[in-house]
């Protein structure tokens, strides 16, 4: 996210919580470094701004575990969705034309997506660390 794009988000946010003191808000990031759920502390034009915990940045794993009440929903999701898909494509006969670098990147880290994909994206979210430790023999690039 630029600079700008956050201002603007980070000020919403503080609007919303302004008008509704009993509301939280979330900067969900998809793609985090880690697992995590704590307050947004910005800087803008080299001020950092004051914390207020009702204004938050949580990765993609702690949002899922929120709206769903199951600290592994989106460590479940992830897994299913490579035979969902699958299955889509089977039924829609849907046909992959041109190239796809996002796959070849993965597949120069595994030739197993979805491993490659933990072990790229997720290692640091819930469910994650343990299941690439009871995989880890298949993580071998």
């Amino acid at each position: 996210m630029n600079v700008n794009s956050a201002q603007n988000a980070y000020r919403q946010m503080e609007q919303e919580i302004n008008q509704s003191p009993q509301v939280k808000c979330y900067l969900v990031e998809i793609i985090a470094k880690r697992t995590q759920d704590k307050p947004w502390k910005p800087t803008f034009g080299g001020v950092k701004k004051e914390a207020d915990e009702r204004i938050r940045r949580i990765s993609i794993d702690k949002f899922y575990e929120i709206i769903t009440g199951d600290k592994q929903a989106f460590f479940k999701l992830v897994v299913t969705l490579p035979q969902l898909l699958k299955e889509i494509v089977a039924e829609e006969g849907i046909i992959q034309t041109g190239e796809n670098t996002v796959l070849s990147e993965l597949e120069k880290q595994n030739p197993n997506h979805l491993l490659a994909l933990f072990n790229l994206s997720f290692q640091q979210y819930e469910g994650f660390r343990e299941f690439l430790e009871e995989n880890k023999e298949n993580f071998v690039g």
